[in-house]
């Protein structure tokens, strides 16, 4: 079961249904929903990149919006990879019963087929 934590839905709503932030300023005067819109994305911001694994982090440090940082977190994970595919394909090839239970192995296979599943 996935739980969200109350307004998390719609903290990420915000960035996914805004692709550009409100102008700065309207006829030389300071916009004040650009103010509001900066808190909100940087919340936002901080939020995925204390929630990602330091290792992936280098796909998003230059990434200055909520936004931006999402786009390349979908295009890095959403993509399939070809040599993890080869590589799930020979492992599912090449897994043996060997010296595991039945239950084992039939949970590696399960495993296997879907991550598979997922990346195809």
């Amino acid at each position: 079961m996935i739980t969200t934590r109350p307004g998390l839905l719609r903290l990420f709503l915000f960035f996914a249904a805004t692709a550009c932030s409100p102008m700065s300023t309207v006829a030389l005067i300071s916009n004040p929903e650009y103010k509001d819109w900066v808190q909100k994305d940087q919340l936002v911001l901080s939020l995925i990149n204390g929630s990602i694994h330091h290792k992936v982090l280098a796909t998003v440090a230059t990434k200055t919006t909520a936004r931006d940082t999402w786009v390349a977190l979908e295009t890095r994970f959403a993509s399939p990879n070809q040599n993890c595919l080869l590589q799930l394909r020979s492992d599912l090839i090449y897994t043996t019963h060997g010296d595991s239970s039945i239950t084992d192995f039939l949970d590696r296979i399960h495993s296997i087929t879907d991550n598979l599943a997922l990346r195809m």
